[in-house]
């Protein structure tokens, strides 16, 4: 607790802040007040109410130079989550105001996310969800576990290494196209077949790429293998003598790797 502070507002919106944090900061600050809308202030809001508090806890709320120049008591700002787009920095330093916050804070809920978003692409959530929307019946998706899998990042359009003995992500190459959940498969002589998901104007993404590890994964390359068919999600399996088979909802080909 700090005994100079006088007024604490909280204007981060209603339901953001876990119970059990509210009631921690009411332990050590019985007159704080919080934001009852479940919505972030708008900026005259802000100045409102905040307008006779020294320290405040905010969220996304916006602490632009107009709000900050309308708040002559505000001494300390901390931070709830991360990301400070919202925040003035040059009017902050200039009236002199303390800002904190606690690094990683949100490391466990990013963490989650990012679980539940490697479940929803192999279980082709997505564009199982629009598919159903559009009245479509897709019975031809089946999904994939994650358990067993070694995790890598397929983005658009960079690629990373996960390295589980070291807990350690390594910026791999570039890919030649972005894709958005794309399928990857280890063939039998240890590279990475990369290929469908959808490009940036959600479109089906033709192109197949194949990444050759190198030591640092830094150093692997590459390659584009050609354009096999034109479907978002098929499906890629290792067959005994090492070529891949790629299934789609229409068709299907035979790939020497």
């Amino acid at each position: 607790m700090n005994p100079t502070i006088r007024q604490l507002g909280v204007p981060v919106a209603l339901g953001g802040v876990p119970e059990a944090g509210k009631a921690e900061v009411l332990a050590l600050y019985p007159h704080a007040r919080f934001n009852p809308h479940p919505r972030a202030l708008t900026e005259d809001e802000m100045i409102e109410f905040l307008g006779d508090c020294d320290a405040a806890i905010i969220g996304l709320d916006t602490l632009s130079a107009r709000v900050i120049e309308a708040l002559p008591n505000l001494r300390i700002v901390g931070k709830f989550g991360a990301g400070y787009d919202t925040v003035d920095f040059e009017a902050v330093k200039r009236k002199g105001i303390m800002f904190g916050y606690t690094w990683g804070v949100n490391a466990l809920a990013v963490a989650e996310l990012t679980v539940s978003f490697m479940i929803a692409a192999l279980r082709y959530v997505p564009p199982l969800n629009l598919a159903m929307r559009n009245g479509e019946r897709p019975r031809w998706i089946m999904g994939r576990l994650l358990s067993g899998r070694t995790v890598g990042i397929h983005g658009p359009p960079i690629t990373a290494i996960f390295d589980p003995k070291t807990n350690t992500w390594t910026k791999g190459p570039d890919m030649q196209a972005g894709r958005y959940y794309p399928t990857a498969t280890l063939t039998a002589n240890s590279k990475v077949f990369i290929t469908g998901g959808s490009d940036e104007d959600a479109q089906p993404n033709a192109t197949s790429e194949l990444y050759t590890p190198g030591v640092p994964p830094s150093t692997g390359s590459l390659q584009v293998v050609g354009n096999h068919y034109d479907n978002w999600y098929p499906h890629v399996y290792v067959l005994p003598d090492t070529r891949l088979a790629v299934v789609s909802r229409s068709e299907a080909s035979i790939i020497a790797r």
